[in-house]
């Protein structure tokens, strides 16, 4: 389900309203992310990473800011198409030979805003990281 931002606020006082109200009920656990789509592009990342604590990551695909708001909540996933937010300015891609077969490695060098720079990466065993200017 999904609401407009403006209402996410009050509904969520309304759900803890309605926990209270039913303290016979089990109580939800709360994920470790909840994530936000950000449609307001670099504007509505840049005001999530100017947010004191936030952590950015970049994958091949986006660009995540993480919000810690309490230690005992779910930190807040902010996150949008890296495309949509830095520009590729190069690609380069080179052959790593190996026994029988060969992997071709790809690495974009992305320009970004200087707020969405990166702070540090998140090591994934599974991919390698783009890099990052700017």
């Amino acid at each position: 389900m999904s609401f407009p931002n403006k209402d996410f606020p009050r509904q969520l006082r309304q759900l803890a309203d309605f926990l209270e109200a039913h303290p016979e009920l089990e109580q939800p656990e709360w994920p470790r992310f909840v994530s936000v789509g950000c449609s307001g592009g670099v504007e509505a990342m840049i005001a999530a990473a100017k947010i004191p604590g936030a952590v950015k990551n970049y994958d091949t695909t986006y660009l995540n800011v993480f919000v810690e708001v309490a230690p005992d909540l779910p930190k807040l996933n902010y996150f949008i198409a890296r495309a949509a937010v830095c520009e590729p300015v190069e690609t380069v891609e080179s052959v790593i030979p190996a026994q029988p077969e060969h992997t071709v490695r790809t690495v974009t060098k992305w320009k970004c805003h200087p707020l969405l720079g990166i702070d540090r990466l998140e090591k994934d065993t599974e991919s390698v990281p783009d890099a990052v200017e700017g």
